[in-house]
């Protein structure tokens, strides 16, 4: 597996991106964090539990997301 550079700002990752695009890469949701931080939206004294909380559960709420609409495609298929 290649390695992520989470100080790369030129490729940085937009977590509304991942929402929107049902990325479901954990690798991509990691990156998108450090690049959150990186960028100065908040600081490493604003990460707790809940932060914490809140970005695990968007990623897992997009996966859900993801795999709900591809049941439905598939049904509407049929």
């Amino acid at each position: 597996m290649k390695a992520i550079n989470y100080r790369d700002k030129k490729n940085m990752i937009d977590p509304v991106d991942l929402v929107k695009q049902q990325i479901t890469d954990g690798h991509l949701w990691a990156k998108s964090f450090m690049d959150t931080l990186n960028a100065g939206h908040f600081t490493r004294d604003d990460i707790d539990e809940s932060l914490m909380i809140a970005w695990f559960c968007n990623a897992i709420v997009t996966a859900q997301d993801k795999c709900y609409h591809e049941q439905t495609k598939k049904k509407e298929n049929k």
